[in-house]
C-alpha cells in the first residue's frame, strides 16, 4: 500500500512540474497599433513610440509603378520611461520577412513591424499626424 501511495505522489509531482513548465513556455502574440507621437506599453518594463515617419515613397494603390517604393519610420524604445534604443523600420514590399521587420528582441519579448498606415491611395498624400504603426508583439 505504501508503494502505491508513494508511486501516486511521485506521478502527481511529475505531472505538476510538467504542467508548470508548459505554462512558462506559452508565449502570447498580440498586435498593437501606435498612433504617431504616442507611447504604448509592451510589458511592465518596455514601451515603444512612433516618433515620426522619415519617408513614404510607397507606390499608391491602383497605380502601376516602376519601383515599389518604401516607407521608413523612426521608433523609440523606452525602458522604465527612459530612452533605451532608437530604431528605423523600413517597409519595402520585397522585404516583408519577419527577420527584416523584427526590430526589438530581448528575453521573451519580440517586436516586429507589420505595417505603416495609412497606405498611400494616389489621391491625397497621408498627413504626417495620421500615421499609425502596427506591431506584432510576442511575449
Amino acid at each position: 500500500m505504501k508503494k502505491v501511495i508513494y508511486s501516486l505522489m511521485v506521478m502527481l509531482l511529475i505531472t505538476s512540474v510538467a504542467m508548470a513548465q508548459q505554462q512558462d513556455s506559452l508565449r502570447v502574440a498580440s498586435q498593437l497599433t501606435i498612433p504617431i507621437a504616442e507611447q504604448v506599453a509592451l510589458n511592465e518594463e518596455f514601451s515603444v513610440a512612433l516618433v515620426k515617419v522619415l519617408s513614404d515613397s510607397r507606390c499608391p494603390k491602383n497605380v502601376k509603378c516602376v519601383w515599389a517604393g518604401k516607407a521608413e519610420a523612426l521608433v523609440y524604445i523606452y525602458k522604465k520611461g527612459v530612452l533605451y534604443k532608437k530604431e528605423t523600420i523600413s517597409f519595402h514590399p520585397n522585404y516583408l520577412e519577419e527577420e527584416v521587420l523584427s526590430f526589438f528582441s530581448l528575453n521573451n519579448l519580440k517586436v516586429t513591424g507589420i505595417q505603416l498606415l495609412p497606405y498611400p491611395d494616389g489621391v491625397n498624400a497621408p498627413k504626417k499626424q495620421s500615421y499609425e504603426l502596427v506591431l506584432d508583439v510576442l511575449r
